[in-house]
């Protein structure tokens, strides 16, 4: 059983979000994939690289060499995700939303063919036995009036859902540049939820180890 934890944490060692990350990690069992999105970026869809796609996976058409180029990057990153049975996504909420970079990921990899399609009743996630766990961390709160501003929990939930994924947990932590004195008591709550969203993981890696 493999799991891929996947980052965006350019404050490295200062990020609360590498903290979650770090913790997770030492408590995940099986074997561990990295992707580090800071050190490794994804490709946009420009024009050489979506007219490509839409030859190769909507048209079922063969690609030439310079076409296969254009979209390499975005089949080398699908192909490890598909390979991985769980994954940890870890990342710091920016302006309300995931950072750019992380869209950019999930643009790379939601490939028709690959990891959705299109059935006779619609959209069919292709990845229906895959677990999922969501780190993100936020300096102020959305909850009350302002949980409508938060543009990250439900679309990244609805990315992984969307793809057929069995388990998706995303764990927020939020607050703590409002509060600095309960720094410590947020962050321990969010591990707190990080061992609960494990233990579920872990067991689906122990059936099959």
């Amino acid at each position: 059983m493999k799991t891929l934890v996947i980052s965006y944490l350019p404050r490295r060692e200062r990020s609360r979000t590498k903290k979650l990350q770090d913790y997770a990690v030492k408590n995940l069992k099986g074997e561990i994939e990295y992707l580090d999105l800071v050190k490794e970026l994804p490709s946009f869809f420009l024009e050489e690289s979506l007219s490509a796609y839409y030859k190769r996976n909507y048209a079922k058409q063969k690609l030439d060499d310079h076409e296969k180029k254009a979209i390499e990057q975005m089949d080398k990153l699908t192909n490890q995700f598909k390979s991985a049975d769980n994954i940890v996504l870890a990342y710091p909420m920016y302006n309300m939303s995931m950072p750019g970079i992380v869209k950019t990921y999930f643009d790379s990899i939601l490939l028709k063919g690959e990891t959705w399609d299109i059935g006779e009743k619609g959209y069919v996630g292709l990845l229906k036995e895959k677990n999922a766990i969501v780190i993100t961390t936020s300096a102020g709160i959305y909850e009350g009036d302002f949980s409508n501003w938060d543009h990250s929990t439900n679309f990244v939930n609805h990315l992984f859902q969307f793809m057929g994924f069995k388990l998706v947990d995303v764990i927020h932590t939020g607050g703590m540049n409002g509060n600095p004195d309960h720094e410590k008591l947020i962050m321990d709550k969010s591990k707190l939820k990080i061992e609960e969203s494990l233990k579920e993981l872990n067991k689906t890696i122990e059936i099959t180890i």
